[in-house]
């Protein structure tokens, strides 16, 4: 019904453009690449880069990995050697480890007991005259009597007061005992004229005048 007809204004083929003409075809570049994949930094600096040396570098890297995997490997694997024990020779005795005795166990501290004060003893004095049992036997006073002499005085008094005889009853023989002289007319018992006037206190007493001085014996 209709007949084909030819495009408009399209060009035959013998009107198609080489566009590769004005490209260099003398061999110096064998990049299966076409100038439309040219990266646009290649394009920029003019020049193409090969990928030959990455791709050289990579493998140099896998195989240098490899190599140091195989080494650790072959290492790790490789059996120990075995430290080699010589038997003792026939007729060898182990010595015997010396072992220390046991030390004694050392005993605690003894307690020392606490220091106890002696008790004081007072000295004996039997009857309670004042002067101690061991002084009376010394004295030859009787440890069992207070006034060993009977004279009004005891032991103690004659003794450690007024320094007359404890076994005598007038110390000093002018009549008067000692009690008499030292407790009823103050004369000394010790002396027989207690005012020196050549009497004896006894003799001034019984006759009536003062053993101490002069005049009458005042009654007592």
């Amino acid at each position: 019904m209709f007949e084909t007809q030819p495009p408009v204004n399209l060009p035959t083929p013998k009107d198609a453009e080489d566009i590769f003409a004005h490209v260099d075809t003398g061999g110096a570049s064998k990049d299966p690449r076409s100038s439309a994949q040219v990266s646009p930094i290649e394009e920029k600096a003019g020049f193409r880069v090969s990928p030959k040396p990455f791709i050289i570098g990579g493998v140099v890297l896998v195989v240098i990995i490899a190599a140091v995997t195989g080494v650790v490997y072959a290492f790790n694997r490789a059996p120990k050697s075995a430290t080699t024990i010589t038997p003792p020779p026939s007729g060898y005795v182990a010595p015997t480890p010396q072992v220390p005795p046991p030390s004694e166990p050392i005993p605690p501290p003894t307690p020392q007991p606490e220091a106890v004060a002696p008790a004081v003893v007072a000295p004996l004095d039997t009857d309670n005259d004042g002067v101690t049992d061991a002084v009376e036997i010394e004295l030859g006073t009787n440890p069992n009597l207070a006034d060993t002499d009977g004279d009004g005085l005891t032991d103690n008094e004659e003794v450690n007061i007024y320094n007359t005889d404890p076994l005598k009853v007038d110390t000093d023989g002018d009549g008067l005992s000692d009690k008499e002289e030292v407790k009823i007319y103050s004369t000394d018992p010790r002396n027989p004229d207690t005012d020196g006037d050549t009497y004896p206190d006894g003799l001034e007493v019984k006759n009536g005048y003062d053993p101490k001085g002069l005049g009458k014996l005042l009654a007592p």
